[in-house]
């Protein structure tokens, strides 16, 4: 079981191991916002058993901030109940890259988004409103952050990693990754704060800090 952390208004975060991957649950009067879903079925059923402990009503909206395996493996339990939004290329990505993934996880379906997000796109969770916002490609090319902004809060995904340097895969745009990450600043407030995918609570200096480290040459 994992611990819950309200980092803002009516915004919880939780941390699991082994990967330390942050999930993160929105309340809203109508119920709640999931923000990514893990490794498999039963570790989603996890966070639904977690989420139970807070007494905040069901989970009725899924968010993937990217596509890769430890953020989206989960969604198949979510299909039935929620309504699961992600960026419009995961499909993609699913067919081009998390396949390999699924060796040895029998018990895994693909699941993309039900709900393909090609720009801003705002979802009313009753009494708040949600922004699902599309970034340039970075980490991966299907990049996707969440503001709350009534709770002045962003859950980013993997494109920030505060737990352990930034993670480049062969999904990955390097030299691209300072742009995506300059173009978060400009929208986070300097107040405001940032949950990463992997990682404490940050703010708008710790991107550009990222931003920074990602635009050095490697060292010989």
């Amino acid at each position: 079981m994992a611990e819950w952390a309200e980092v803002a208004d009516g915004v919880w975060q939780a941390r699991y191991q082994p990967l330390d991957v942050s999930i993160c649950l929105v309340r809203g009067d109508d119920g709640l916002l999931l923000v990514d879903t893990r490794c498999g079925p039963g570790e989603a059923a996890e966070i639904v058993a977690d989420a139970a402990t807070l007494g905040q009503g069901g989970i009725r909206w899924v968010v993937n901030t990217h596509a890769h395996y430890d953020h989206t493996f989960g969604n198949q339990l979510f299909a039935p109940t929620a309504t699961i939004y992600g960026h419009h290329r995961i499909a993609v990505h699913f067919r081009d890259y998390e396949a390999a993934e699924l060796a040895g996880r029998p018990d895994v379906v693909l699941t993309p988004p039900q709900v393909s997000v090609d720009g801003p796109l705002e979802l009313d969770l009753g009494g708040r409103t949600v922004r699902l916002v599309t970034l340039p490609p970075g980490h991966t090319d299907t990049d996707l952050v969440v503001h709350v902004p009534d709770a002045g809060c962003w859950i980013v995904g993997d494109v920030i990693e505060e737990s352990g340097p930034p993670q480049a895969g062969p999904d990955a745009f390097p030299q691209d990754w300072p742009h995506a990450l300059r173009t978060l600043a400009d929208m986070v407030g300097p107040d405001e704060r940032v949950v990463p995918g992997h990682g404490r609570v940050v703010d708008r200096a710790f991107v550009l800090a990222q931003a920074a480290e990602l635009e050095r040459p490697p060292t010989p």
